[in-house]
């Protein structure tokens, strides 16, 4: 009875946050934090067996992250050292991890910094180590995520500049987050001609193809269309391995984008 409830309220959640996925995807993957997981050697010291609770909760979220129903705070875009400081000539689109978002909910795990049991709103049956007081301050402690994994596992930390620039506006910017129909296209409204034409579909800009099979762009609240973190992964779904969207064979993932 217990584990018919443990997974009820997964799928519940799932179905909730209307994110289309199958359990399969994510119990039982890297990012399946919960003590019911026998791919990890080290389970979070206070852990629980919900699964969804280190990224998600139905009370008490962090209203300013765009991922639904957040349970961390987000780090904050100052704190991260991005690719643009490079000054890199091959870079011709803004980067700003605030204008989407989405990237900072990624990092607010991925940085290696924010531990991964540090959450707002704590599992209500076996309750965490580590949290947030009521007026979102860290506790500190908790399991980072440099040292939680028991293989290889990509902590970015807090200097991007040596990753796929992420808040970036997709083809050198130009394009808006509209329709893209007769002379807005890539070849005559993006700054850089050198990428794929975007698909316009159920109010979003895709690459490659439309939903599961292809690359989602993020609204950015000024600078249009923005390439995030969960442009390349889903953090739901393992079927390419790294949580990838599509196989990255004969760089396919690469060239969805990039015209080469």
């Amino acid at each position: 009875m217990k584990n018919f409830k443990i997974k009820l309220s997964v799928i519940s959640l799932g179905t909730m946050l209307s994110l289309g996925v199958t359990q399969a995807g994510i119990v039982g993957s890297m990012h399946d934090l919960s003590t019911t997981n026998p791919n990890v050697a080290t389970p979070i010291p206070g852990g629980t067996a919900e699964i969804c609770v280190f990224c998600h909760t139905p009370h008490g979220t962090d209203t300013s992250a765009p991922a639904p129903l957040w349970n961390k705070i987000l780090p904050t875009a100052a704190s991260f050292s991005t690719y643009d400081a490079l000054g890199t000539a091959t870079l011709d689109g803004q980067i700003d991890l605030n204008e989407g978002g989405i990237s900072l909910a990624c990092l607010s795990c991925h940085d290696g910094t924010t531990a991964l049991d540090l959450v707002l709103n704590a599992p209500t049956v076996t309750q965490g180590t580590y949290r947030y007081d009521a007026a979102g301050t860290n506790l500190g402690g908790g399991i980072t995520m440099a040292s939680f994994a028991p293989g290889p596992v990509p902590v970015l930390g807090k200097d991007l500049k040596n990753d796929h620039p992420v808040g970036v506006q997709y083809a050198g910017g130009g394009l808006t987050w509209a329709p893209i129909t007769g002379a807005n296209t890539v070849a005559t409204a993006a700054n850089d001609k050198l990428f794929n034409e975007p698909i316009w579909d159920n109010n979003r800009l895709w690459i490659g193809a439309v939903g599961d099979a292809g690359l989602p762009l993020y609204k950015g609240a000024t600078l249009g269309p923005m390439v995030e973190c969960a442009s390349c992964h889903n953090p739901h779904k393992t079927d390419f391995g790294s949580f990838l969207r599509m196989s990255n064979a004969g760089s396919g993932l690469c060239l969805a984008c990039h015209i080469k």
